[in-house]
């Protein structure tokens, strides 16, 4: 802005020269931003997994307590039976911290392994249900 307006369409001119290097300032910011962001990924998962360690998830609690119940028999009772207090307290703590988050993300697979466990279709020769009753049409059509 050294210049003089006189006119007009110097001010007009002049505009138009700050609104395009605004424009530039503003994409030279969102570019540092994308920037800072790319840089503090690191930072962000490590901060994620550590919060994944000190807090519960509380969406689903018997699979939670399920969890917690095999760690503290598994952990505590067995591999840790001749460790210090302090380890015999840390260690399963974060243990079922971290496997409270992993299961609340993995459960709808974890709960189909457990259905077709319990329930399964169509394995030793036995049709499931929808099979055998698709069968059944069939037949019936065919005579």
């Amino acid at each position: 802005m050294t210049k003089r307006i006189s006119n007009y369409t110097d001010l007009l001119r002049e505009k138009e020269e700050l609104e395009l290097q605004l424009q530039l300032h503003k994409d030279q910011i969102r570019l540092d931003i994308k920037e800072i962001k790319e840089e503090l990924q690191p930072a962000t998962h490590a901060m994620t997994f550590l919060g994944k360690l000190f807090k519960k998830d509380r969406s689903n609690p018997i699979m939670s307590g399920g969890a917690g119940m095999v760690i503290d028999l598994i952990v505590k009772n067995l591999i840790l039976s001749r460790a210090g207090w302090i380890t015999r307290l840390m260690v399963p703590f974060f243990l079922k911290n971290y496997s409270s988050h992993l299961l609340s993300e993995k459960k709808i697979g974890f709960w189909k392994k457990i259905k077709s466990w319990i329930w399964p279709g169509g394995k030793n020769g036995s049709p499931h249900y929808d099979q055998a009753e698709t069968k059944l049409t069939r037949d019936a059509k065919a005579n």
